[in-house]
C-alpha cells in the first residue's frame, strides 16, 4: 500500500475513534459529543451508500444505537445543531480526498470499528466508569 494511501486510511481511523474533535467530558456537553457523532456518521453513511450498501446499513444502525432513546424532534435539532454541522462538513472534507479505489475499504472499516458503540455512557460522560 503506497504511503499516501496508508496515511489517508490512519487518518480516517483517526478520524472515527477519536471523534476528530477535541472529546467532551461533562455530562453538560454529552449532546454536543452527539451531534458531533451523528455528524461524521451521517456523511459516511451518505459517502458509503453506494459503493458499500452492505457497511452502510452497519453504519446506519451505529446510528440508531447512538440516537436509542431520542425522540424524532430530539434527533433533529442534533442534526440542527452547529456542532453535527461541523462534524458533517470536516467529515465531507475528508471523504473528497479518499480515492476511488479505497472507498470500499474505508466503508468497511468504518462500519467495523466500535468507536461509536461507547461515545457515551450511562452517566453521559465519556471515557469514565
Amino acid at each position: 500500500m503506497n504511503k499516501k494511501v496508508r496515511s489517508l486510511l490512519l487518518a480516517c481511523a483517526a478520524a472515527l475513534g477519536a471523534g476528530a474533535f477535541p472529546l467532551l467530558t461533562y455530562a453538560d456537553d454529552t449532546q454536543a459529543l452527539r451531534a458531533r457523532s451523528l455528524g461524521i456518521l451521517d456523511r459516511v453513511v451518505q459517502y458509503c451508500a453506494s459503493s458499500d450498501p452492505a457497511a452502510a446499513a452497519k453504519l446506519r444502525s451505529k446510528v440508531n444505537e447512538l440516537t436509542k432513546g431520542l425522540s424524532n424532534q430530539q434527533i433533529a435539532d442534533l442534526r440542527q445543531s452547529d456542532e453535527y454541522h461541523s462534524a458533517y462538513t470536516r467529515m465531507d472534507g475528508f471523504v473528497s480526498l479518499v480515492d476511488e479505489h479505497n472507498t470500499k475499504r474505508l466503508c468497511s472499516e468504518s462500519a467495523a470499528s466500535d468507536a461509536f458503540s461507547t461515545a457515551t455512557n450511562n452517566s453521559g460522560v465519556h471515557g469514565r466508569e
